[in-house]
């Protein structure tokens, strides 16, 4: 099943949705999109991925994966912002947060 053909499933049939170290990888067009979806079907959401300053090695290796990541760093917040009505941002390392909206 392809995310980007939206979840079959009613508004609000989960309590919790949950992603680790997924939207960074995507194209911004994809995140807004599954962010949307994940808005609609759930009653909260809970993201783990990359927060705050680079780190040389992570910045590497993301180069080499040819994800988003760098635009991630730039505007996820922002597009967090666009999507959901409340968001908490909670660092759990120099690098990565937990992104929660509840």
């Amino acid at each position: 099943h392809n995310l980007l053909d939206g979840l079959d499933y009613p508004n609000q049939s989960f309590d919790l949705i949950s992603t680790a170290f997924f939207l960074h990888g995507i194209k911004q067009e994809e995140r807004l999109f599954i962010l949307n979806e994940m808005k609609r079907v759930s009653k909260s959401i809970c993201i783990l991925d990359y927060y705050g300053p680079s780190h040389l090695m992570i910045d590497i290796v993301e180069k080499l994966e040819g994800g988003d990541y760098f635009n991630f760093k730039k505007q996820f917040e922002e597009e967090l912002k666009q999507v959901f009505d409340t968001i908490r941002i909670i660092p759990l390392h120099k690098n990565v947060a937990l992104y929660l909206n509840y």
